[in-house]
């Protein structure tokens, strides 16, 4: 239940763990790709379904490994692929430093934009701490497979 989490704490444990499983299936609404997007934001390489509002970001070998919902050998395959081929883990690892369209902050649309309205040196100094590459953690991911594997998953 990783979503669950304060948001640094949660960002602290993806960017440590060696990849992100998201095994959800296309009966279940997706609300937010929030875990998604911090999954690329903390160069975690990500194995998930092909649930469409994952497919709106991640193509399969480019930024993610993508395998048919609902199934597990799929699923493991793309995992044991992703660990044993360090050219692949280390693609998918820097995957998330190239998608510079993705912008997640801890505030909300009103916030920022009576700030933005407001334009004071502190609202301007403000808006540069919300941004996307003020929060980028300061180490990459590493980009060697792990030689045991630890999956962060949500429930499915």
């Amino acid at each position: 239940f990783i979503e669950s989490l304060p948001e640094p704490e949660r960002l602290q444990r993806l960017h440590t763990s060696d990849m992100l499983v998201l095994p959800s299936r296309h009966e279940h609404p997706e609300a937010s790709p929030k875990l998604l997007y911090d999954g690329l934001m903390t160069c975690t390489p990500i194995v998930a379904s092909d649930h469409p509002l994952f497919l709106e970001v991640l193509r399969h070998g480019s930024n993610a490994m993508i395998f048919p919902a609902g199934n597990a050998r799929a699923m493991a395959h793309r995992i044991e692929r992703l660990a044993h081929q360090p050219q692949l883990y280390a693609q998918l690892s820097e995957a998330g430093m190239r998608i510079e369209n993705i912008q997640q902050t801890p505030t909300n649309w009103a916030e920022l934009i009576n700030r933005w309205l407001q334009n004071g040196s502190d609202d301007r100094l403000w808006l540069q701490q919300q941004s996307l590459r003020s929060q980028r953690p300061a180490l990459p991911h590493p980009a060697a497979p792990p030689t045991k594997v630890t999956v962060l998953t949500r429930s499915a």
